[in-house]
């Protein structure tokens, strides 16, 4: 690490990333909390709303645009996700917690505290 400095703080923090999230898969798996650890932030952004684009999610995670795309493909594939139309422009979709969504997001509540 010394030797390229602040350049593989970005591949080291990956790391910490990855090991976290991991560790907190052991957790959930040990309460049967019936989701992966990485979808907990769209679910959570989206637990306490009514809908969002993944442009607002994206924004609000302070993540790219594309991995919310990727990550929101996956939970539509389980169900986790819906899509409903925007009230006010037809043509742009929003997401929101499906009821196995919302059943996840009532499971893990007592996992936070």
């Amino acid at each position: 690490m010394e030797q390229f400095g602040i350049l593989t703080l970005g591949s080291r923090l990956k790391r910490l990333s990855d090991f976290l999230f991991a560790e907190v898969q052991v957790i959930y798996e040990a309460c049967e909390v019936p989701i992966s650890a990485t979808y907990f932030p769209i679910l959570s952004s989206l637990h306490g709303t009514q809908a969002m684009s993944v442009v607002e999610l994206a924004d609000s995670l302070k993540v790219s645009h594309p991995a919310i795309s990727k990550q929101v493909g996956k939970m539509l594939q389980e169900t986790l996700l819906v899509k409903v139309a925007d009230p006010h422009d037809q043509r742009r979709t929003r997401l929101a917690l499906s009821e196995s969504g919302r059943a996840a997001m009532d499971q893990v509540q007592p996992v936070l505290k």
